[in-house]
């Protein structure tokens, strides 16, 4: 972030976490947070509807080099594995290794939000692959105790285990609910890519995982709903201390060059979803654009401005390019 804004006195403290592990489509995510710093001196400070929001402050720290030497050696280790469609019981060290690796990641990009979180700013991951929102949503419950997670997404990611890695890009949603007692909702919203385990997954849990899948949202737009309405219902269901998280492509405004795995149908949830999460009130909120997967519709997507609400936000980005951060 190319602004002169001091630690002490910033509310936004973005923490790169440069780790790509087990993207299993395309690559390159490790260099977001350089990227998105190189393009944010590129960007215009004012937004015509909300002002000159930057000047609440915001403060890139330098990166950890561990993270991204965690990340290039389970990528060693985990690409030979996806090029074969997984892991086999011949690759169980190999397996051992990477998962430990992302524990590595995982408790380091933790205590980074926590840390954030404890001087009463809003902590941003910026990554990297999808897995590393994990330790800052457990950050966040430990801080403010039950929350809800607000996943804006094309896939659940509620895979136990994704080519035989535990803590898989595909497999993040998953390990919140199960690791994290505090976590007690998920919404997900604009799913469209998804498997029969993931459903059940979902449906065994009950009230805990709500899913608005994609194309349900535009049938009810198709039929002249409104969808206000339907963003409301959204909002109305996460916690109001809650975590959201969201896929760079759902969103709409900034370029967004590159992607690591494919799904079908490109971005298309519109960006009011963003800004009806603010309008509700979500109090606590942890924000997250990733990358890791990408949009069929082409290799450039669009990201939407984002206000903040009310209280300090918690967000996690990951991916290869967000220039903006609305603080």
């Amino acid at each position: 972030m190319a602004f002169p804004s001091p630690e002490p006195q910033s509310k936004l403290v973005v923490i790169p976490v440069p780790f790509e592990a087990t993207v299993s489509y395309g690559g390159g995510t490790e260099h977001g947070p350089d990227a998105v710093r190189e393009a944010s001196a590129q960007v215009d400070l004012l937004d015509r509807r909300f002002g000159e929001a930057w000047q609440a402050g915001i403060c890139q720290e330098d990166a950890d080099g561990r993270f991204a030497a965690w990340g290039r050696e389970a990528r060693d280790l985990a690409s030979p594995i996806i090029e074969r469609g997984g892991a086999t019981d011949a690759d169980a060290d190999a397996v051992g290794k990477i998962d430990a690796l992302c524990a590595r990641k995982r408790v380091g990009a933790g205590a980074g939000g926590r840390a954030a979180l404890a001087e009463g700013k809003i902590p941003c991951l910026l990554g990297g692959e999808h897995a590393v929102s994990l330790g800052a949503i457990r950050a966040c419950a430990e801080k403010h105790g039950e929350i809800g997670v607000l996943q804006i997404d094309a896939h659940m990611d509620l895979r136990e285990a994704f080519e035989g890695f535990r803590y898989s890009h595909a497999s993040v949603m998953y390990n919140a609910l199960e690791e994290i007692a505090g976590v007690t909702r998920l919404v997900q919203v604009g799913i469209r890519d998804l498997s029969r385990g993931e459903t059940d997954y979902a449906k065994a849990q009950g009230k805990r995982v709500q899913t608005f899948y994609d194309d349900d949202l535009f049938d009810g737009v198709a039929r002249g709903e409104g969808f206000a309405e339907a963003c409301g219902q959204i909002i109305g269901r996460v916690a109001r201390q809650g975590v959201r998280h969201v896929r760079h492509r759902r969103a709409r405004s900034v370029a967004v060059p590159e992607h690591g795995n494919a799904g079908a149908g490109g971005s298309r949830v519109p960006r009011g979803v963003i800004a009806a999460a603010h309008a509700g009130g979500v109090g606590q909120a942890h924000r997250r654009v990733r990358s890791g997967r990408g949009g069929a519709g082409g290799r450039t997507r669009r990201l939407g401005r984002e206000r903040r609400g009310a209280g300090a936000v918690p967000a996690v980005y990951g991916g290869a390019a967000e220039p903006r951060l609305m603080a």
